[in-house]
């Protein structure tokens, strides 16, 4: 009777250390999803951030508030709605060539999010071109 209890007592161990893998399994495998979520959600709101630079860099140039020379390098810290403090930095790459007898430019703009230190490495990046009329002369 003895031995029965005893193997009784092993087989309920063991269930419930199986269970508990189970358990520890799916936990982990839910952690590995939310954290591959998140990292999707952070490029989508970088990639979202880097079309808004580019738009509000080629509407600056549409209007004649700057040109498209003085445009490129990093993003002033007034520019940028976020802290300065923060990890990474925001360039602007911008180019135009002539496009036309109409006196259209091709300008093209490009945002890019680095980590800070001068890294080549690209956390976002958005590119937009368009074709643009500039003014003879840009003012700030």
């Amino acid at each position: 009777m003895r031995g029965i209890l005893v193997r009784r007592r092993g087989a309920i161990l063991l269930e419930c250390l199986l269970a508990l893998a189970i358990f520890v399994a799916a936990g982990l495998a839910i952690l590995a999803y939310v954290d591959r979520a998140s990292g999707s959600m952070t490029l989508t709101r970088d990639t979202l951030r880097a079309a808004d630079l580019a738009r509000t860099a080629m509407s600056r140039i549409e209007a004649g508030v700057a040109s498209a020379d003085t445009m490129s390098g990093p993003v002033r810290p007034e520019d940028e709605e976020e802290s300065t403090l923060s990890a990474e930095a925001w360039e602007l790459e911008v180019r135009s060539e002539p496009a036309g007898p109409q006196g259209l430019s091709r300008v093209t703009i490009r945002a890019i999010k680095r980590p800070s230190g001068g890294s080549d490495r690209e956390l976002a990046s958005f590119t937009l071109v368009q074709g643009v009329r500039l003014a003879r002369r840009a003012e700030r």
